[in-house]
């Protein structure tokens, strides 16, 4: 507290003097522009720092949750966080590590929030001048018989996208938890299309 009082005293007495009024101006221009200079390098930093400590604190994540952020196409198990980024270890077994202040921003799915039943979509395309009901069917039939598909969930089959020469078989699938619904996706597809050729849906 001293020494800024002695300061602020030694700059006051020699703004007296017009040849130091010159040298102060000078000072203060060139601080101000190192300041905003520094605080522009700084701000990704600062932006980071700063929601680093809200997602802390508001214990939105924790290390061990599996995530998926949809608009950066990144899914994966959080296995470190800090104020300044968290670490997340991707299906590949590579590691991403995303800014904290994406995590803030983004639209994050926490499947460990309150449980780890998972909701992926299953999206099927089809041609429109095939028997798009039967295709429809086949969908809805290999969704009931599959066991690992939650039935207390909604799996209801929707027709959406419309295109001149295609449209989309559409159905939410739920699973137990994120590994179980990678599989189970893969499995439906290649039961759809096995049937779809079988019924000529497909050639």
């Amino acid at each position: 507290m001293k020494v800024i009082i002695v300061t602020v005293g030694i700059i006051t007495i020699l703004s007296q003097y017009d040849s130091f009024k010159d040298v102060l101006k000078s000072l203060l221009t060139n601080s101000a522009i190192l300041v905003a200079v520094v605080g522009f390098t700084l701000q990704n930093s600062i932006k980071n720092v700063i929601a680093g400590t809200l997602l802390l604190s508001a214990d939105t994540f924790k290390v061990g949750d599996r995530i998926r952020i949809p608009k950066e196409d990144i899914s994966g198990e959080i296995e470190e966080l800090t104020l300044r980024h968290a670490k997340i270890k991707l299906a590949t077994s590579e590691r991403a590590i995303v800014p904290n202040y994406l995590l803030n921003d983004a639209v994050v799915i926490n499947n460990n929030l309150h449980n780890d039943e998972t909701c992926y979509p299953l999206i099927i395309p089809v041609a429109t001048n095939s028997d798009v009901r039967l295709a429809k069917s086949i969908v809805e039939e290999a969704i009931d018989n599959h066991e690992e598909i939650l039935k207390n969930r909604d799996s209801s089959v929707i027709i959406t996208n419309f295109q001149p020469t295609t449209i989309e078989i559409h159905a939410m699938i739920w699973t137990k938890n994120i590994d179980d619904s990678f599989r189970v996706l893969s499995e439906l597809r290649l039961e759809i299309a096995e049937e779809f050729l079988e019924k000529g849906i497909i050639k």
